[in-house]
């Protein structure tokens, strides 16, 4: 029944833009059984990091395990810890390239990013959009 709710979870639930409750049925079913949280906060992960998700179920997807982990008081620290760690190193890839692309490449008026340290910030002072 799990896999069912959270394949259910993965094609409509997040892809529903202003979902507001229906994401908590698979925050309880995952209660259930000792390995749900693990392989739905792996699931997300995956999600999140593949480049052939769009980005914005990406942000999704990173939305939805924040949540997850910061309501779920039966989430093992090692599930936790395994997330942090992922997540973290994903972020310090992504701000390491930015840090590259913007020391190896020079930035003329046509590119819309102010060389500033990372995160790079559009002259508007929001982040860009692709960070």
């Amino acid at each position: 029944m799990f896999n069912t709710l959270l394949r259910a979870f993965e094609r409509v639930v997040l892809h529903t833009h202003r979902s507001k409750y229906t994401q908590f049925l698979v925050f309880f079913a995952a209660q259930f059984h000792s390995s749900f949280p693990d392989v739905f906060t792996s699931r997300l992960i995956d999600a999140m990091l593949s480049d052939s998700t769009p980005v914005i179920t990406r942000l999704t997807c990173a939305a939805y395990l924040g949540s997850f982990l910061a309501r779920a008081t039966y989430v093992e620290p090692s599930t936790l810890y395994v997330c942090a760690f992922t997540t973290t190193r994903a972020a310090f890839s992504c701000a390491h390239l930015v840090r590259y692309v913007s020391i190896d490449f020079p930035h003329d008026a046509s590119c819309p990013f102010v060389v500033r340290d990372v995160p790079h910030t559009h002259a508007s002072g929001n982040p860009p959009s692709c960070l």
